[in-house]
C-alpha cells in the first residue's frame, strides 16, 4: 500500500520495539520490563532484563476480539457493541451493580433497544481479558523471566485505556502495570498523549535514530577516506 501511494518503505519495525522506544527508558529495560502492545487482530509482547531483549512474541488476542465477543453474546453488531464497551466496558465484572442496565441496538433493521445487564457486558470483557493475560504469563514464563522484571508491565495501544485493565493485569501477573504514553515531546498535541499513539510516536523516534546513524556512517567513511587521500 505505501509503495503503491509513490513512497518506498525505507525499513520495517516489530510493533513493540516502536512502543518500547517511546514508552520505557534504558534503567527500566535493565531491571526488566515487559510491553505489551495491543493492536486490533493480535497483540505484541517484548520483555527486556539487563538490557538485552528476552522475549518478542505475537499473541493472537487484539482489540476486535474483545468487540467480537461483545457483538456475538450481546447480538449487536461490531459498530455498536464498540461504543458500548468504550461507554460502559470494564475488566472488572465484580465492581459493575448487578442492577445496572444499558440499552444494547438489535441487530435487525428496525434498531430496536433492548436492555441487558452491564455485569453481562463486563463479564464478556473479563473473560477475554484473562485469555489475554495468560497468554502473557505463559510467555514470560517460558522465557523464564516471570517473576524477574522489576519494572513490570507496559500496556501501550487503545485498548489499554479500557477500565480495569491494568488492575486484573496486575492481579494476574503479581507485577506493577503501568499504560505506556508516548514519551513527552516538544509541542506534542494533546490529542496524541495516550496510548493508542505511543507504536506511533516510536516509529517517529526509531526513524529518526536510524536517520542520524546513517548520517553518522557517511561522515565516517567521508573522513577516512579523506584521510587516505589528504
Amino acid at each position: 500500500v505505501v509503495n503503491r501511494a509513490g513512497l518506498v518503505v525505507d525499513e520495517t519495525v516489530f510493533e513493540p520495539f516502536a512502543a518500547a522506544l517511546a514508552s520505557i527508558g534504558e534503567q527500566e529495560r535493565q531491571i526488566g520490563v515487559a510491553v505489551l502492545d495491543l493492536g486490533a487482530g493480535s497483540s505484541d509482547l517484548v520483555a527486556y532484563l539487563e538490557d538485552n531483549l528476552q522475549v518478542a512474541v505475537s499473541i493472537p488476542i487484539g482489540g476486535d476480539h474483545f468487540i467480537r465477543d461483545v457483538s456475538q453474546v450481546l447480538r449487536t453488531p461490531e459498530a455498536d457493541a464498540e461504543l458500548l464497551v468504550e461507554q460502559y466496558g470494564s475488566v472488572l465484572a465484580e465492581a459493575t451493580a448487578e442492577n445496572s442496565v444499558i440499552e444494547v441496538p438489535s441487530a435487525g433493521p428496525d434498531r430496536t433497544l433492548r436492555e441487558a445487564s452491564r455485569r453481562t457486558l463486563n463479564e464478556i470483557l473479563e473473560a477475554r481479558a484473562e485469555d489475554l493475560f495468560s497468554y502473557v504469563e505463559k510467555e514470560l514464563a517460558r522465557a523464564g523471566v516471570l517473576g524477574q522484571l522489576i519494572g513490570g508491565l507496559v500496556i501501550c495501544g487503545g485498548v489499554a485505556r479500557l477500565t480495569g485493565l491494568a488492575d486484573l493485569a496486575e492481579r494476574m501477573l503479581r507485577t506493577t502495570v503501568r499504560m505506556g504514553l508516548p514519551a513527552p515531546l516538544y509541542d506534542l498535541p494533546e490529542e496524541l498523549d495516550e496510548p493508542g499513539w505511543t507504536t506511533a510516536i516510536g516509529l517517529l523516534l526509531y526513524a529518526q535514530r536510524l536517520r542520524l546513524h546513517r548520517q553518522a556512517e557517511r561522515e565516517s567513511v567521508t573522513a577516512w577516506l579523506r584521510s587516505i587521500f589528504e
